[in-house]
């Protein structure tokens, strides 16, 4: 019992580790000015490899 309590810390940490980075991204994107991207940065806006 006591390791799915562990398990379930670590999946919730993980969870929310991903939702902040998530937000954390998103504020980012939306400092950058859209007509001073480069190349490089729209590659990886799109998902594209670099």
């Amino acid at each position: 019992m006591q390791g799915t309590d562990h398990f379930n810390w670590m999946l919730s940490a993980a969870l929310g580790t991903l939702a902040r980075a998530k937000r954390m991204h998103k504020r980012f994107l939306k400092l950058l000015p859209r007509e001073g991207l480069t190349a490089a940065t729209r590659k990886v806006e799109s998902g594209a490899s670099a």
